[in-house]
């Protein structure tokens, strides 16, 4: 019988360090409803998009798409427009994270992981 261990070694986590790190820092702002570096992250964030696997593009997106409507949420500047941009933000991610190259099941942990969230976003809206 194979142990838990055993079958996590052959899992590759596609997201880099570097959009986990981003999407921890959106999550900490949002939390502590610090707008000013909501805003800076929101303003920033698209940059770093260009040096990035599609899958960690994903996560960037997918981040984006939540921290935006907490800022709208957050500064009462709930309208159409914003609405529309996190719905694309959201569409861009799920695009990126449905390519075939990440259904090989050695992605399947951290994939199913970006898809569940999406659920419970949608759920949400």
């Amino acid at each position: 019988m194979k142990n838990n261990l055993d079958s996590l070694t052959h899992h590759v986590d596609p997201f880099s360090n570097k959009a986990k790190q981003l999407s921890l820092e959106f999550d900490t702002a949002t939390i502590n409803k610090d707008l000013k570096t909501l805003r800076e992250l929101l303003d920033n964030a698209e940059k770093s998009l260009d040096n990035e696997n599609d899958a960690s593009k994903a996560m960037i997106y997918y981040s984006l798409g939540t921290a935006y409507d907490d800022f709208a949420r957050f500064t009462n500047n709930r309208t159409e427009a914003s609405f529309q941009k996190v719905i694309s933000y959201f569409r861009k991610s799920i695009k990126l994270i449905e390519q075939d190259k990440y259904t090989d099941e050695r992605y399947t942990p951290y994939v199913l992981g970006l898809k569940k969230y999406f659920i419970l976003i949608m759920l949400m809206l």
